[in-house]
């Protein structure tokens, strides 16, 4: 509800917070934990915090493709998010590049 309702910073933390709880509890490669993870990725995206969101994604991608494998539609999605995040952090540095 916080996301939705664009309380991104609010998410954020909370995301965080259940992350935090469901790795200690189910582990890093649940799907749960994953599935937080893109969340938490898909929020600091939001919030403008690109280069944090594009390592969010690429451990959730990597986890991902360790135990689901490359053509599960989870690892797709998440290589899909990972490729928008990684763009996104380009556009960045090349704007702070013509900046300086």
């Amino acid at each position: 509800m916080l996301f939705h309702r664009e309380l991104h910073e609010e998410a954020e933390a909370e995301f965080r917070a259940v992350r935090d709880v469901q790795r200690r509890v189910l582990g890093d490669a649940h799907p749960e934990t994953l599935h937080t993870g893109h969340h938490l990725a898909e929020v600091l995206t939001r919030r403008g915090l690109h280069t944090e969101a594009e390592t969010e994604f690429r451990a959730v991608l990597d986890t991902q493709l360790q135990v689901l494998g490359d053509d599960h539609p989870d690892s797709l999605d998440a290589r899909a998010d990972h490729a928008v995040g990684k763009g996104a952090v380009r556009r960045l540095e090349t704007l702070d590049g013509l900046h300086q």
